[in-house]
């Protein structure tokens, strides 16, 4: 299998402190691929809008591969909806990056 380096290594590296140029994937999949049906449970966690459109930037971006509650590429964890002590995160990158998309002022706001 052919082996590529994966477009976003640079912000990785900033967040890991890793070297980009050691980051590969196994080539990439459809950029549409959040289109397919075992990707539906992941998009059914999303609660809004800016939610699904991250998802689905993350899918496109790491080739994301489903893997129980959480999706997993070679260099990356991405769960969602992870709960600590009375809060519950909207995703969590590698077990310690926190990404909050909307927050309580959206989840809070009359419909």
């Amino acid at each position: 299998m052919a082996r590529v380096r994966m477009a976003p290594a640079a912000l990785l590296s900033a967040v890991n402190g890793a070297d980009p140029s050691t980051y590969t994937s196994i080539a990439p999949p459809s950029r549409t691929r959040w289109q397919d049906p075992e990707y539906r449970i992941y998009f059914e966690k999303c609660e809004s809008p800016a939610e699904e459109a991250f998802l689905k930037e993350m899918l496109a971006t790491w080739y994301l591969e489903p893997a129980g509650n959480a999706l997993r590429a070679l260099d990356i964890l991405l769960e969602m909806q992870v709960p600590l002590r009375s809060y519950r995160f909207d995703f969590l990158i590698d077990k310690w990056l926190v990404v909050e998309i909307d927050g309580a002022t959206y989840h809070s706001a009359p419909e």
